[in-house]
């Protein structure tokens, strides 16, 4: 479920050993890049959170999109790459949790080892999942031999993350939080080269889709 792969995400993110800063991103991500919040920053994006949360309990606005409606925020379409099947979703509600959450895979057109996942999940009236909105805020630039790690903003209203670039396989992935309420996290695997440029592209023009929502 996409709550555990931003998990995952985050702990690697936090947990990797120290190896030299890494290098820039692809300068086709660069532009998508600044550098992430600490202290205040991140006590005032916090609060925010708190405060939108609580404005969306005022307007009854607690039940995650429906996973149907949430499907319409999906890519249209990924150059070089073909859906692989149809997306898939679910939803959940209880007290204090509501939950949606789309899936929709795509394989390579020519090289069919080729892979990208895409998922999105809405936290709806989930509190806690408001905390997710702040992947970005902790200052992460790390590289060793196997891997490396940056926090990332977005030229997108109240949207960060963090991407992660495995050197031995090429895989990668990019997540964020965008608006306090929604999650994206795009992965590749079986890619030739570092795919997290192209995968930022991606995940930015999902969350310009949520502008406003």
């Amino acid at each position: 479920m996409i709550q555990k792969l931003a998990l995952v995400a985050i702990c690697a993110a936090l947990c990797i050993s120290c190896g030299e800063k890494a290098d820039q991103p692809r300068k086709s991500a660069e532009a998508a890049r600044r550098p992430a919040q600490s202290g205040e920053g991140a006590a005032d994006m916090a609060a925010e959170g708190e405060r939108i949360y609580m404005q969306r309990v005022a307007a009854g606005d607690t039940i995650a999109m429906p996973y149907g409606e949430l499907q319409a925020f999906l890519p249209d379409s990924i150059e070089g790459y073909r859906r692989e099947g149809p997306p898939s979703g679910t939803q959940q509600t209880m007290p204090d949790y509501a939950i949606s959450s789309v899936t929709q895979r795509w394989v390579g057109q020519t090289d069919e080892e080729a892979r990208i996942t895409v998922q999105i999940a809405d936290w709806g009236g989930t509190r806690n999942g408001y905390g997710m909105a702040s992947l970005g805020l902790v200052a992460i630039d790390m590289e060793d031999e196997k891997q490396k790690v940056a926090s990332l903003t977005f030229d997108v209203p109240m949207t960060s993350g963090v991407m992660i670039f495995s050197k031995q396989d090429k895989s990668g992935s990019v997540t964020a939080g965008t608006r306090y309420r929604y999650m994206i996290v795009a992965s590749s695997a079986g890619a030739k080269e570092d795919p997290t440029a192209a995968l930022t592209e991606l995940v930015t023009g999902i969350a310009r889709k949520f502008e406003g929502k």
